[in-house]
């Protein structure tokens, strides 16, 4: 753990202070607290950098970290914060890597609902666009890459979930090899549980 601290802190003294885009938001951590700041995430790095609200107008002269706390994605529950250069609100969460549950990552939430959508960034890049990410599903826990939706998470859908989106898929036109279709077609699935309709996973 010592190594990986002194990897984080390397990383952020490679980055200037007006290289990170910093966010107003909040941080909740592992230990259930919460706290308010400024946050920056290191893109691709599994990384949040926090100023915390009583320190963000004392940064001392000469500090590598920017005045901020280093928090890796195991010291983590969830990161909240506005996005002013794009009008939303972003919000991530960390889990643990499929068939390694020591292995920690954070996730964007896109999509929240009965199935969350989440993703992941390729680039190191703030700059990444939506071809830039990989796409997972959220299913109780357990994440699944969005390719493997049809093989992996549809079939745990009871058999009236199941009619709705084969009919809504057909209607509009989905691909289930498009991510972008996939999209949709969570989204659609949420809407049915947010409607009352019987989709309770067996």
């Amino acid at each position: 753990m010592k190594t990986l601290t002194l990897i984080l802190l390397f990383a952020t003294h490679l980055l200037p202070a007006q290289d990170l885009k910093w966010h107003e938001g909040s941080v909740v951590l592992a230990s259930g607290e919460v706290v308010v700041g400024q946050v920056s995430m290191m893109a691709g790095r599994d990384v949040v950098l926090l100023r915390r609200a009583t320190n963000v107008s004392i940064l001392p002269k000469g500090d590598i970290n920017h005045g901020a706390d280093v928090l890796p994605a195991h010291k983590v529950q969830s990161v909240f914060y506005y996005d002013k250069q794009d009008n939303v609100n972003r919000r991530f969460v960390s889990h643990a890597v499929r068939h390694n549950s020591k292995a920690i990552q954070l996730y964007e939430i896109v999509l929240q609902g009965g199935l969350n959508v989440l993703r992941r960034t390729r680039s190191t890049s703030d700059s990444a666009d939506a071809g830039d990410f990989d796409y997972f599903v959220d299913a109780s826990g357990a994440i699944t890459p969005l390719w493997k939706f049809y093989r992996d998470v549809y079939p745990a859908l009871d058999e009236t979930s199941k009619q709705h989106l084969t009919a809504y898929a057909k209607a509009n036109g989905l691909q289930h090899a498009d991510e972008a279709n996939l999209i949709r077609i969570v989204g659609y699935y949420n809407q049915l549980v947010r409607t009352g309709e019987k989709v309770a996973r067996n």
